[in-house]
């Protein structure tokens, strides 16, 4: 059974459920309303003849207001005189129902269906049209047609359809001029993109609360986006209308490849203009052709704070104004960027190939963009080995700051010397380069492992590693550079100048594996001449032949050097009390000597020589004298110069050992030093030769610089100590 009643028309059809079935008469005019009871199928039709409308329902029963003046044809059937209705309302039940208005019907009606599928037939004189939940299938008429749905779900429109995509639920529509849609709380997304320019339909859309996501279609639409942060998609044609709404972060995006125009308040595209308002981002995106995205007349004194400008493919321009904030990307093609009068303009890059920077250009490949006004870059590479390369950049770019990201693959990262530059590999083994006057650089790697490459600097440098992690900090006294790594394995491969290592400040195991390279507590380097501890126990293990040219310095704590892996022994002299503490020292294999050490381990004992044997004889107290020397010998003779050496009571039978002779032309004027020529071609240039026990060298007389006078031979041994004797050549 349902109600039918002629009453003043007050109704919201976004909740029809909740409408009272009272019947009021107005004598100035009246709304016709239908209200079908629950339960019921109802097949609704409302026609006009001879001033009287008919009202059926073939699914049920009819009950009309008692003294309205309805006229009972059947329990199906009712009429009533026209004369005094101004509106009709349907409001269907919660089966599958239908109602059809009549093509004699001059009157505006709206419609509402429940729960059910049902289906809705407005008439030829406007039409309001609600399905309610369920699949409904709602055709206008003749007039302007709107349809209007409110949920707090996700809805897609196209030209005939609305999907409800929570419930799955699919509205079927035909003859509609208008459609507006209505989000609820929740953060909604109100999709038109499929509604094409050739349907005619204006679509309206209302976020309502929460953070949306409304789409247009391709004709000229209203969309608003009520409290909440908004993000508005305008993929097509049309003359829109846009309203962010109160929140502090709404933005639009257009997507046409096509010339585009933004001011504070509109966006021009040939002869469409859309109007916007409260709206603090705004999204430009170009297409294939070589499109000009300009921007120079935004200022922000709307609000407009953030504005992004992506040319895609094609050789762009992409022009910026003065706003708060600028991403300008070029694409593909060779673009040409100007970052305006805004004070924070960024270009972004983000490709999977090899890039070059300079102050004033961005080369990939054969493409090349040209900038000016730029505050900041950011280049970010993708899944292969990227080179990014911005080493070119001087002071005079004015760069603020500078994001170089490798993102997967073994990248290499070279940084230039803008104000500030970010380096991050990413996943991989990267490799991060210096040059000479490089800007304050934070190096960030926490997930892969790396090479810090400062091998094309010329200036000293000194690396000092935090405790925690392989954190970095390296400076020439004027530039830094801050590393965070991960838990991969680091390097440092370091320049010609005479660079410093500290280890981390705690207790620490150096491993020096070659010339001035190891590894100190995940940390690899190499080319690093001085390497210092600091205030806990250090251990310096040296393979067999390493060291350093520099200096090893043990700092506060005790400290060892460990020589123990030397095949033949170094020859290591204490020489005094460390700067801090323990002794300080020489070495064969350390250039700088050592300090601060408290414990040697694995080192040879001093050599005892035991003096020159005959025919020269004579040890260093009685070798001789510039006035006595101790032998006189025949010029163009070859006389044996022979020693032997002990350590510990134990012959030497290893070392390098070498003969020089100079001549002194008085006391106190010496001739420069020779190197002796030996007279058998088994004897190595100066070098000694091993014979049983004992070193010999036949001495040539003839050989080149020999002649007579008198003369001084010098045994350098491998340890470093000199023994020397006088002889005279006659």
């Amino acid at each position: 059974m349902k109600t039918i009643s002629k009453v003043l028309f007050a109704l919201s059809l976004i909740s029809c459920s909740t409408v009272s079935q009272a019947a009021v008469v107005d004598p100035d005019g009246g709304n016709l309303v239908v209200s079908a009871g629950l339960g019921e199928v109802n097949n609704v039709t409302i026609a006009l003849a001879d001033d009287t409308y008919t009202i059926r329902d073939t699914g049920a029963l009819l009950g009309p207001s008692a003294g309205d003046g309805f006229v009972v044809i059947s329990p199906n059937e009712v009429q009533i005189a026209a004369a005094g209705v101004g509106r009709i309302t349907v409001f269907l039940g919660d089966q599958g129902d239908r109602v059809e208005i009549a093509t004699s019907v001059a009157l505006y009606c709206q419609l509402a269906g429940e729960d059910g599928d049902d289906t809705l037939l407005g008439g030829n004189a406007g039409n309001q049209l609600h399905g309610g939940p369920g699949n409904d299938f709602l055709r206008g008429g003749a007039a302007y047609e709107g349809l209007d749905v409110g949920a707090d779900a996700d809805m897609v429109l196209t030209d005939t359809t609305l999907t409800v995509l929570s419930t799955g639920e699919v509205d079927t529509f035909e003859g509609i001029e208008i459609i507006v849609l209505h989000g609820g709380p929740s953060d909604n997304v109100l999709d038109a993109s499929a509604v094409t320019a050739g349907s005619r339909l204006y679509v309206v859309l209302y976020g309502e609360e929460g953070d949306d996501r409304l789409t247009g279609g391709h004709g000229s639409d209203f969309i608003s986006g009520g409290e909440g942060n908004d993000f508005i998609y305008l993929p097509g044609e049309g003359d829109d209308t846009i309203d962010g709404g109160p929140g502090d972060a709404d933005e639009i995006r257009e997507d046409r490849d096509a010339d585009m125009v933004l001011t504070d308040t509109n966006l021009i595209i040939g002869p469409e203009t859309d109007t916007f308002t409260n709206i603090e981002r705004f999204t430009l995106v170009g297409g294939a052709s070589d499109n000009r995205l300009d921007a120079t007349q935004t200022t922000g004194t709307t609000g407009l704070a953030n504005i992004h400008l992506l040319g895609a493919d094609g050789d762009d321009t992409l022009l910026a104004g003065s706003v708060v904030f600028y991403r300008l990307v070029g694409g593909f093609g060779s673009d040409f960027i100007d970052g305006g009068a805004s004070p924070f303009s960024t270009l972004r890059e983000e490709r999977d190939a090899d890039m070059v920077l300079t102050d004033t250009t961005l080369t990939i490949a054969a493409e090349v963009d040209t900038f000016v006004n730029i505050d900041s870059i950011g280049l970010l590479g993708g899944t292969g080995n990227n080179v990014l390369d911005a080493s070119q950049v001087t002071p005079v770019s004015g760069f603020l700051s500078l994001l170089l990201f490798g993102a997967d693959g073994d990248d290499t990262l070279a940084g230039g010397s803008s104000e500030f530059e970010i380096l991050q590999g990413g996943l991989g083994n990267d490799r991060y380069a210096f040059r000479d006057g490089w800007a304050l650089d934070h190096i960030q790697d926490p997930d892969g492992s790396g090479v810090l490459d400062f091998s094309s600097l010329s200036v000293p440098l000194t690396f000092i590693p935090d405790i925690y992690g392989v954190t970095l900090y390296a400076t020439d006294g004027l530039d830094q550079a801050l590393v965070n790594g991960g838990s991969g394995d680091w390097s440092i491969l370091d320049g010609a100048a005479s660079d410093s290592l500290y280890g981390k400040d705690r207790a620490n195991t150096w491993k020096i594996t070659g010339n001035n390279a190891g590894t100190v507590s995940g940390l690899g380097f190499s080319n690093i001449e001085n390497l210092t501890g600091r205030t806990s126990d250090d251990l310096f293990v040296f393979a067999n032949g390493a060291g350093v040219s520099g200096q090893i310095d043990g700092g506060i704590g005790s400290d060892t050097l460990d020589w123990s892996q030397f095949i033949a022994p170094p020859t290591v002299n204490t020489t005094g009390a460390g700067t801090l503490d323990g002794s300080r020292g020489t070495a064969s294999n350390l250039g700088g000597g050592f300090d601060n050490i408290e414990s040697l381990l694995g080192v040879m004992p001093p050599f005892v020589f035991d003096g020159f044997l005959p025919p020269i004889g004579g040890a260093d107290a009685t070798g001789g004298s510039f006035a006595d020397p101790l032998q006189t010998l025949k010029l163009g003779s070859t006389i044996p110069v022979k020693f032997s050496i002990t350590s510990s009571g134990v012959r030497v039978v290893m070392g390098t050992h070498t003969l020089q002779a100079i001549k002194w032309s008085s006391q106190t004027n010496p001739d420069p030093p020779i190197d002796a020529t030996p007279t058998d071609a088994a004897t190595t240039g100066n070098q000694f030769r091993l014979t049983g026990n004992e070193w010999h060298f036949n001495l040539d007389t003839q050989a080149t610089g020999l002649s007579a006078g008198i003369w001084q031979l010098i045994a350098t041994l491998s340890d470093s100590s000199q023994h020397s004797v006088w002889i005279q050549i006659k």
